[in-house]
């Protein structure tokens, strides 16, 4: 686990919440807070789908970019919210980008977004289904990170 301080907030912002480059992570939860609260689960429904649809359903979880448009519409203006936290996590089917094997122990990996106090956060974490020792899966998951980030423009720094 990883946190990392994100030092340009205007274009983390700016990608978050216009860009395309969260689009293929999973909403576990959302939560705004501006003029009032707003709280979002991004757990999937499955009932409110059509049969037809709910058989192409592979995920528990809403993508960001069926999200994103709702957050922005909370968000937009000129001012910035009191606290934003959006907890992310890459679909299982992603998960060849940045591990070698396929890996059983492993049940979710998390990025967690926090603004707040002026102060914008993206801590990593990782799920694990056993208790281990062993912190190779989290490294992974940090060093893709800190890959997608950079890769992405976005410059942070670890939090102390």
């Amino acid at each position: 686990m990883i946190a990392l301080n994100i030092l340009d907030h205007r274009l983390f912002m700016q990608q978050l919440l216009k860009g395309s480059i969260f689009y293929p992570f999973e909403v576990r939860n959302a939560e705004v807070q501006t003029f009032a609260s707003f709280q979002i689960s991004g757990q999937l429904h499955k009932d409110f789908f059509l049969l037809d649809e709910q058989d192409l359903l592979t995920s528990h979880y809403a993508l960001w970019k069926d999200i994103q448009p709702f957050i922005f519409q909370v968000i937009k203006g000129s001012r910035l919210p009191g606290k934003l936290k959006i907890i992310l996590s890459l679909p299982k089917n992603q998960w060849k980008i940045f591990l070698p094997t396929d890996n059983q122990q492993a049940s979710a990996f998390f990025l967690n977004i926090l603004y707040e106090n002026h102060k914008m956060t993206c801590t990593t974490g990782v799920a694990l289904s056993s208790f281990t020792l062993d912190k190779s899966l989290e490294h992974a998951w940090d060093e893709y990170i800190l890959h997608f980030l950079k890769e992405n423009q976005i410059h942070t720094e670890k939090a102390l």
